[in-house]
């Protein structure tokens, strides 16, 4: 029986534990479940069936015709109408100009830059995870300083309550309004457990969980190291050089290079080859005829009114912008590399002086708990203690996020 209890125990803590989650686990499961990742996935696996595609058009293709028509054969008793199949036709086609290479090179850079949103998805995807995570711990703690300030009121309206009723010089009045405090606090952990529950279903739909999982969210303490400036400016020209940014840019003026190339393929010919068959072709020409036939095709717009001059002229600004997009791009990467370790540096020193004013606010507080207990402070003044103390919580875990948020967000600025 005993043995019986104990694995009970322990399967009742394993269950327990098994519960919890933390921010790496709520970030693992993203990259696993998140449906936009999941789709940008799709996105790439549709891009590498285009590229397949395109691959497959560089090699010569067969367009296969088939003439009819109607003979009237004098060597055919009764002088019979032949209808049927008289010929078959294989077009190759040999040479575009340029344009399905060109093509094929311009899918191959849009499965690049498909693979690039992946990562930059990935990003975004983590960046609303980690809002949310610190959202919810933030709103755990200031429930649970409400439950703690309504346990001291609940006290307080006992001791009261026993004053009151034996006579020892308490006003109803102060009983009244400690019944009212407890009122006002119901509404509030009301509101709490609201914003919670809210809060997690939509972390859930992110990470593809049940929106009914039922997780511990346990606290995230990270260090994060201290950057300094030369590295900052080692950072910045890597980002412009290599980071996902600048690549797809490059990605981007590479595909409008080869599209001034494929419009300049308007004035190349194109050729194709032609095999013939003839099918029952001794009805018109006799038994010595050939069976066989080759042709080779070549066509070319010779003029079009300067409509493919205007295509060129379009690509070649198309192309212009880019680069101009490209240079704007790589600017703006740099402000905003040094305004995220600003951020950064800021926020370090903000956390440092926020923890030692919540220290003190919760000595403050302890303080407050028992001049109340012992009737020497308001329910007010006593609310407005616990009130301080919630909001320095909720600052201490929107700094730990920002902190959090800015650390990424200057990381995937760089790669």
């Amino acid at each position: 029986m005993k043995k019986k209890i104990l694995m009970a125990g322990m399967l009742l803590c394993t269950a327990v534990y098994s519960k919890e989650i933390g921010l790496v686990e709520v970030l693992e499961k993203l990259k696993v479940n998140n449906y936009e990742i999941k789709s940008q996935e799709q996105e790439i696996e549709i891009k590498k069936l285009t590229v397949k595609k395109e691959f497959k058009k560089l090699f010569p293709g067969a367009d296969f015709e088939v003439e009819k028509e109607i003979l009237n054969n004098q060597q055919y008793k009764d002088g019979a109408n032949v209808f049927g199949p008289q010929k078959v036709t294989a077009g190759i086609n040999v040479y575009s100009g340029g344009k399905l290479v060109n093509n094929y090179k311009k899918v191959k850079k849009d499965f690049s830059k498909s693979e690039i949103d992946l990562i930059l998805v990935n990003q975004d995807m983590e960046i609303k995870a980690i809002e949310l995570y610190f959202e919810i711990l933030s709103l755990n703690k200031q429930k649970e300083i409400t439950l703690f300030a309504k346990d001291t009121l609940l006290k307080q309206e006992k001791r009261l309550d026993i004053l009151f009723s034996n006579n020892k010089m308490v006003s109803k009045n102060e009983l009244l309004e400690v019944k009212a405090d407890i009122m006002s606090i119901d509404a509030e952990l009301l509101e709490y457990a609201d914003s919670i529950r809210v809060a997690k279903e939509k972390l859930f739909v992110l990470i593809g969980e049940d929106i009914n999982s039922d997780y511990t969210f346990t606290e995230y303490n990270e260090e994060f190291l201290r950057k300094s400036r030369e590295q900052l400016q080692t950072d910045i020209e890597k980002a412009k050089k290599e980071g996902n940014l600048a690549l797809k840019k490059d990605l981007d003026i590479e595909k409008a290079e080869l599209d001034v190339k494929i419009a300049r393929a308007g004035f190349l010919p194109t050729i194709k080859l032609n095999v013939e068959y003839r099918l029952d072709d001794d009805i018109k020409y006799g038994d010595n005829h050939k069976d066989w036939g080759l042709e080779i095709e070549a066509s070319m717009n010779v003029f079009q009114w300067g409509a493919t001059l205007d295509d060129i002229d379009s690509k070649k600004i198309a192309l212009e912008r880019r680069e101009l997009e490209k240079n704007n791009v790589l600017e703006n990467l740099t402000v905003d590399i040094r305004s995220k370790y600003s951020k950064i540096e800021q926020l370090k020193k903000e956390i440092t002086i926020a923890k030692e004013r919540k220290l003190l606010l919760e000595e403050s507080t302890k303080i407050q708990n028992i001049r109340f207990t012992n009737g020497m402070l308001s329910s007010l003044d006593y609310l407005e203690s616990i009130q301080l103390l919630r909001r320095a919580e909720e600052k201490g875990y929107v700094l730990q996020k920002d902190l959090i948020l800015a650390n990424k967000e200057y990381n995937n600025l760089i790669r």
